[in-house]
């Protein structure tokens, strides 16, 4: 139940959340449409329209959450993005936003890229920064095999090979069969830390291959 003008009105609406580890006993709730019923907040599929790594030029900024974020306006029908706080700037720390002052105000159009979908609020996931935006991979995923990749030695293999940094949380192996189309005497003096290159993906690992990869003794 809720109160308006002094007046009781009974809702309908669905608990989401039991908080147990608190003093006092609290749940939260939804009123949404889409999570009282149990479907899904849009008759198609939100990331077949909006495929995760999408970069939206013209997002539109329709509300603002003084200290929590900016929902936007990213064209598609009924589902709205939107923006945490933390996720507006990767080269200023925004503490306050306001809805009618500042870069930020409702009405204003900034480039935003899709990090993924939130089935309960009916939302897209947004980032605006500048580093996400720019970055030329999300996941691993969106590396197509057999693409040419720019990326930075980031460590030289003791037992041969290279690892190169393609982009933020995503790096590769360069075996040493793959250094070189000669057999190189000493690899090292000519691949060193820190050096921009070009490789070729041959291989994208899956995520349990990843984790054994990332647990194997690579030094």
């Amino acid at each position: 139940m809720i109160y308006a003008d002094n007046t009781l009105f009974q809702i309908k609406a669905r608990i989401t959340t039991r908080f147990h580890n608190t003093e006092t006993k609290k749940v939260s709730f939804s009123i949404l449409p889409h999570v009282l019923q149990l479907v899904s907040a849009s008759e198609t599929d939100p990331l077949a329209a909006l495929p995760i790594a999408t970069t939206i030029e013209q997002a539109k900024i329709i509300n603002v959450e003084h200290n929590l974020g900016l929902f936007v306006d990213v064209g598609v029908v009924g589902v709205p993005g939107f923006v945490h706080i933390s996720r507006i700037s990767s080269e200023e720390k925004i503490e306050n936003l306001e809805k009618t002052i500042g870069a930020y105000k409702i009405g204003t159009i900034h480039p935003a890229r899709v990090l993924g979908f939130n089935p309960m609020d009916g939302l897209y996931l947004l980032s605006m920064e500048k580093r996400v935006i720019e970055q030329p991979y999300l996941r691993v995923e969106d590396i197509k095999i057999g693409s040419v990749v720019k990326g930075k030695i980031e460590k030289v293999l003791e037992r041969g090979g290279v690892v190169i940094n393609i982009a933020d949380g995503i790096s590769g192996v360069v075996e040493e069969d793959h250094l070189s189309d000669i057999k190189l005497k000493n690899p090292e003096k000519k691949f060193r830390e820190g050096i921009d290159v070009r490789a070729r993906v041959c291989i994208s690992l899956s995520s349990r291959d990843e984790e054994q990869w990332n647990n194997s003794d690579i030094n």
